[in-house]
């Protein structure tokens, strides 16, 4: 029952902070590599050997962009002397070595992002883009020092991730949208394979042009690296339909995973392989991909797919509904890793999950059928305008604490209901917004939230209790109504008035701690079996006895959160 981690060390490019602590996890992975990993594959001039089988044994996959894995590392290493490629190649492979030691299954990296041009260097299927923002990442990782000494970013990924036990998987990305895709080299040589709506500038998959790009871009992957498989990332950046035709083109869309399923199989057939893995990142709720054309039933049912990463695009949430996920995947053999990311919702800029967040977003996970749980992009916990760059690599032991239900249940738990974003920035669509807030007008005195929590209230080993702020929507108004009444009722439960407290917070919260508010009313509730429940509860606000002079722009009720505290 506490947050205390084991402290680990940064070795190879900066001074040791702490000892490193060597796990009997960790002995079993040096164990394993000493007893046989290291046997060649005959038919691909680049493998590395065959990891341990990992099946239903994976818990903890971890999914990168193209630069976010390592950029910042080799940055901050090369502040203070240039480097050169043998020290590079020792800070990527201390950086996948961290992976292991964290309790990761499986790494994915990106190796291509459709329609940028992000590729490894020699490939032949697709135009490489310039070094900034490519493979080689922002100039100051100096990644092109290693790849120009004879160092191959994704071999010396794959090979190390070998030497450690974990499956290494291709990462691509579908439909990049971080530029214009008519902007893009590839856009401009085909202007009528884009996506006819200017709020979505991105490749239009109905393309038959389209879709054999990528897989030949995958069959040109396969054929150079030793991989245990492809992920598609569906995520980045959503959308690869116009919007109006996205559901009725979900069978093109499954006849294309289904090819990606058929290069896999007649490359591992030449490797000798029983299966090479193939994932999907996509999004986290059944509607959202219904909409955006993810028939994700169909790619299980097919068996076209291993596994599946229900996944918000940018931010942690606690109501993922993994059931849903675990339900279209019954019967058959694929695997349901929801994600967690770390950034707490829209506009939180300098803010991430501590490790209560990250359990109490497992054990919800957990509770509800998942296999294991995925990770994206967990750099910001170390990039300095988030999290400060000496947490590299220590929150990587965060990992290990959410990889399995039983570790995940000792340990405090802290869950988020935050407006994950703004009205219409939702990138999956405008109508998912996933606000999580109650607003209280004059017109409309009452709403209601619905939050998870897969917590057994009647353990007395643990304290529970709800909080969740109250301020005017306008700044001008102050967060209390003089003569009103807040009525709150949990589950159909009227709280009483001493049940209830409110602390008032007349600073409101700064920029940096957070998203800013204006002041707002604190209130706590204790949460206990008779007025809470394993699973969705729903939280209802109404304002009685409103003045009649009660400020016409209303009330906001928002982040929603509960405590989960081992008592002493």
């Amino acid at each position: 029952m506490t947050d205390a981690l084991p402290p680990v060390s940064v070795w190879g490019y900066r001074p040791p902070r702490v000892h490193q602590v060597l796990t009997l996890r960790n002995c079993g992975r040096l164990l394993a590599i000493w007893s046989g990993l290291w046997i060649a594959c005959a038919t691909c001039p680049n493998s590395a050997a065959e990891p341990n089988p990992q099946g239903d044994a994976c818990r903890m996959i971890a999914t990168w962009d193209q630069q976010s894995m390592w950029c910042l590392q080799m940055g901050y290493a090369n502040r203070k002397q240039a480097p050169d490629a043998e020290k590079l190649k020792a800070i990527l492979e201390s950086v996948v070595d961290e992976h292991a030691k964290s309790g990761v299954d499986r790494l994915v990296h990106c190796v291509f992002a459709l329609p940028e041009g992000v590729v490894p260097a020699g490939m032949k299927s697709f135009y490489r883009r310039g070094w900034k923002g490519d493979l080689g990442g922002n100039d100051h990782s100096h990644i092109h020092v290693m790849e120009e000494g004879g160092h191959d970013t994704i071999q010396v990924i794959l090979d190390r991730s070998r030497q450690q036990g974990m499956q290494f998987l291709a990462g691509l990305r579908m439909n990049d949208r971080h530029g214009n895709a008519g902007e893009s080299q590839f856009g401009r040589a085909h202007p009528d394979w884009l996506i006819k709506d200017p709020k979505f500038p991105a490749l239009d998959y109905r393309q038959a042009g389209v879709r054999q790009a990528v897989l030949d871009v995958a069959r040109e992957m396969l054929e150079r690296y030793d991989v245990d498989g492809i992920e598609l990332d569906w995520m980045r950046h959503c959308h690869v339909f116009n919007p109006s035709e996205a559901e009725q083109s979900a069978p093109i869309l499954t006849a294309f995973v289904a090819d990606m399923r058929k290069l896999l199989d007649e490359a591992a057939r030449k490797r000798g392989r029983d299966r090479l893995l193939l994932g999907v990142r996509v999004a986290q709720t059944a509607d959202e991909c219904r909409v955006l054309g993810y028939d994700v039933r169909a790619w299980a049912q097919q068996g076209i797919v291993d596994y599946m990463c229900p996944s918000d695009f940018f931010y942690n949430d606690c109501n993922v509904e993994t059931e849903k996920f675990v339900a279209m995947t019954r019967g058959t053999r694929c695997k349901v890793y929801p994600s967690i990311h770390a950034k707490i919702a829209h506009d939180h800029f300098h803010a991430v999950p501590s490790l209560a967040n990250y359990r109490a977003t497992a054990k919800n996970f957990f509770a509800y059928g998942a296999d294991g749980v995925s990770v994206y992009n967990y750099h910001y916990h170390w990039r300095a305008d988030m999290g400060p760059e000496e947490d590299w690599p220590g929150v990587m032991q965060y990992l290990a604490e959410v990889r399995d239900a039983a570790t995940v249940a000792r340990g405090n738990r802290h869950y988020l209901y935050y407006p994950l974003w703004l009205p219409g920035k939702c990138p999956t669509g405008p109508q998912f917004n996933k606000t999580n807030t109650i607003t209280l007008k004059p017109d409309q005195p009452n709403g209601a939230v619905t939050f998870r929590m897969a917590e057994d209230l009647a353990d007395p080993t643990w304290d529970t209790r709800l909080e969740f702020k109250l301020m005017g929507k306008s700044e001008s108004v102050s967060p209390n109504i003089e003569g009103g009444t807040l009525r709150v009722r949990l589950n159909g439960h009227d709280i009483k008035a001493d049940q209830l407290t409110s602390t008032l917070v007349a600073a409101g919260r700064p920029e940096s701690a957070g998203r800013r508010l204006p002041a707002y009313q604190l209130y706590r509730l204790p949460l206990d079996a008779k007025i809470a429940r394993w699973g969705d509860n729903v939280l209802e606000l109404t304002w009685t006895d409103l003045p009649r002079n009660a400020d016409e722009a209303g009330w906001l009720a928002q982040e929603f959160e509960v405590f989960v505290t081992g008592k002493e």
